[in-house]
């Protein structure tokens, strides 16, 4: 999940808006998934074992909007409305959609147009980054990556020629 904050901050390289950026991209998760969690936390008693499957159904529809077209749309309306100097906050919170499309398996459209297209298992794809540590592996690398070359590039960009005598 941390992941997704940090991505945010990969494609949207503001410094001011750090930390805004970091929690628009982990906002998806934060509003169903964490929620969730924190619940259950309360109404059980601290256990810290994260199980799934344990989440209550608001959770997992909540997990449904907010990983989906819908979500974004809200996000993005309370965004121009509450915040329009900051439009670019919709962009990593678009991004984690985008890349969970990829890394949870599962019907694609019912995925993005839910609650409004049915789960078809005819359309499955992408691959559960709990399932397939390797994908986890390749997402850590490419972040790291893709940050050392914008630190290179920036660098070589603003290195002052030798001046030659």
């Amino acid at each position: 999940m941390i992941s997704h904050g940090l991505w945010g901050t990969t494609i949207v390289r503001r410094p001011k808006l750090l930390i805004p950026i970091f929690i628009s991209g982990l906002l998806p998760d934060l509003i169903s998934t964490v929620a969730g969690f924190i619940y259950l936390e309360i109404s059980r008693g601290p256990s810290l074992i994260f199980d799934w499957k344990a989440l209550p159904d608001w959770s997992r529809s909540l997990y449904g909007y907010s990983h989906g077209l819908i979500g974004l749309a809200v996000f993005s309306l309370l965004i121009i409305i509450f915040a329009r100097h900051y439009l670019i906050l919709i962009l990593p919170y678009a991004f984690h959609i985008f890349l969970d499309l990829f890394t949870h398996n599962g019907d694609p459209l019912a995925r993005l147009f839910y609650p409004l297209v049915n789960y078809n298992s005819q359309r499955l794809w992408g691959l559960n980054w709990w399932e397939n540590p390797w994908t986890s592996i390749v997402n850590w690398i490419l972040i790291v990556g893709i940050n050392i070359g914008f630190i290179i590039y920036h660098r070589q960009k603003f290195k002052k020629p030798r001046q030659t005598s």
